[in-house]
């Protein structure tokens, strides 16, 4: 890793493009670039054209790249202080339930993110802020089948009770619900080779999918449950639908490449490069990754992802700290 300042410095010049300069590159432009606001606040992307919004899902995910950068070491300077700013922001932005409000409604799965990087973060800092009611919350919701509270369901995946939600066993390590949870979705929204966005629908989403394996990546890892036929397959579509189909969005090209290597796939399998080559065609000159190949939306998401994939790439996978 370049030395602890290549983070704070500006960017050389005339520098050969290598994975660790573009990892530093999209750290500090997630730590100081245009989709951080004076308050410290974390935009959902960045283009004048096309402003985005403040977005506690994104702000989630950073912290929970920086929990990981802090417990992997060795510690970059502005890391540590980012990620109590974003600790604050985060509890100081829950309902009186401990939920995330999202666009009015109450979402499951942003306040899985969150609380999965509040838990995180307390353990690189003990004395960071708690967040027992959104577990407590989150539990509930989970147990009752509900993917989110307050807005009418329309049946889109990020609002409905899908496999996505299986990433919440990243917020509950070793809860024994995951296993459940994990149960009724592969016998209801396996269809052999995805998971379905929910169990009305055959509609498949790669991005919700891969979610979904992220959850029982980790729920293998912790022990508490072994899909490894849906893991192992479902991957398996991903990565070799994203090495093929040049639409898919970035986010879930570094999602595909961080899937591929916590199931066993070496950094160097052609497939794993293949993708990670046209998730770098997407990298925008002064730092972050473009969604897609015609978009100017430069997003916080799909980097925070990229910026795991290629550290992944040179420090091996960690199921559990999937951001």
């Amino acid at each position: 890793m370049p030395q602890a300042t290549t983070l704070l410095a500006p960017a050389p010049e005339h520098c050969i493009q290598t994975p660790v300069d573009a990892e530093v590159r999209d750290l500090r432009w997630l730590l100081h670039g245009p989709v951080r606001a004076p308050d410290g606040a974390v935009l959902s992307w960045a283009n004048p054209a096309h402003p985005g919004f403040v977005y506690a899902e994104a702000e989630g995910l950073l912290l929970s790249l920086h929990a990981e950068a802090l417990a992997r070491g060795p510690e970059e300077p502005g890391i540590r202080l980012d990620g109590r700013r974003l600790a604050r922001r985060l509890v100081q932005g829950l309902d009186d339930v401990g939920a995330v409000v999202h666009r009015g409604a109450r979402y499951v799965f942003d306040t899985a993110v969150v609380v999965a990087a509040l838990r995180r973060w307390r353990i690189v800092e003990p004395d960071g802020p708690a967040f027992d009611a959104s577990t407590e919350w989150l539990r509930a919701r989970l147990r009752a089948g509900v993917g989110q509270e307050g807005a009418a369901s329309d049946g889109h995946w990020s609002r409905s009770f899908g496999p996505h939600l299986l990433k919440a066993a990243l917020a509950l390590p070793g809860d024994p619900l995951l296993a459940d949870v994990a149960r009724r979705f592969c016998a209801t929204c396996w269809d052999g080779a995805w998971f379905t966005c929910h169990a009305a629908t055959d509609a498949v989403y790669p991005h919700a999918h891969a979610y979904a394996l992220e959850g029982l990546a980790a729920l293998r890892a912790a022990g508490v449950f072994d899909a490894s036929g849906p893991l192992e397959v479902g991957t398996a579509s991903l990565l070799s639908a994203a090495a093929r189909d040049f639409d898919l969005s970035t986010d879930v090209l570094a999602q595909a490449v961080r899937l591929a290597l916590a199931t066993g796939r070496s950094p160097h399998h052609p497939q794993v490069r293949a993708v990670l080559t046209r998730m770098e065609s997407r990298a925008a000159a002064d730092g972050g990754l473009r969604y897609s190949p015609g978009s100017r939306d430069v997003n916080t998401w799909a980097t925070v992802f990229g910026v795991q994939a290629r550290r992944w790439t040179r420090l091996g996978a960690s199921p559990l700290d999937f951001v």
